[in-house]
């Protein structure tokens, strides 16, 4: 009797952020907007090619628990002893970090430290369906443009991409992933206002 055989392979786990956490969130980025002289720079730590990359130390209890709870959430669904370098121990928060986006700056491939990683969308200015038709891959058979991409190899060793179309319906959704599993974000084009992330990894102590 033929039976189908599944290669293991993990993913990512995509949820949304409380109302409560957001309005929070959101209330202090309005602070931080205006003031970006007194942040405290991230961006000799990042590969972005972004302008504005700051140390976000706020909120910081709130978000590690709901990085943690996601993390653990992971781990029920996926058996990622074969992939990660360190599964056990206790987890806990590395530095958080925003970043303010603007049209035309991007995030080139990259993996972080740590095991876990994710990222909170609070802000973004722009719809995927406008990014597709007006941006400058309109008629391109890969239009990415606005873009969050997974990148990794099939079991053939052949190079795959698992595109996110974040955009205006992404504010208030988190995803957490493995920290070594490389991604990319690519520039948006219709909006000049900012796409705002908090991102941050989980280590194991």
């Amino acid at each position: 009797m033929m039976e189908e055989k599944d290669l293991k392979n993990v993913g990512y786990i995509e949820d949304v952020v409380s109302p409560d956490l957001m309005e929070k969130l959101k209330n202090t980025i309005e602070t931080i907007k205006g003031n970006f002289s007194k942040q405290r720079s991230f961006s000799s730590n990042l590969v972005g090619n972004i302008r504005h990359e700051y140390i976000f130390d706020h909120h910081q209890d709130e978000i590690e628990q709901l990085a943690i709870k996601l993390a653990q959430y992971h781990d029920d669904v996926y058996d990622c002893s074969n992939y990660l370098d360190d599964s056990y121990g206790k987890l806990s928060l590395g530095t958080l970090w925003i970043n303010f986006q603007s049209q035309g700056e991007f995030n080139p491939v990259h993996k972080h430290p740590g095991v876990y990683s994710f990222v909170i969308w609070v802000e973004i200015p722009f719809n995927f369906e406008d990014e597709k038709k007006q941006g400058p891959g309109a008629n391109s058979n890969s239009n990415k443009a606005g873009s969050f991409e997974f990148l990794y190899t099939n079991v053939y060793g052949q190079l795959m991409g698992h595109q996110i179309p974040v955009d205006k319906t992404y504010e208030g959704k988190v995803i957490l992933f493995p920290a070594k599993l490389n991604h990319t974000v690519y520039p948006f084009f219709t909006s000049t206002g900012f796409r705002i992330s908090i991102s941050g990894n989980l280590f194991r102590l």
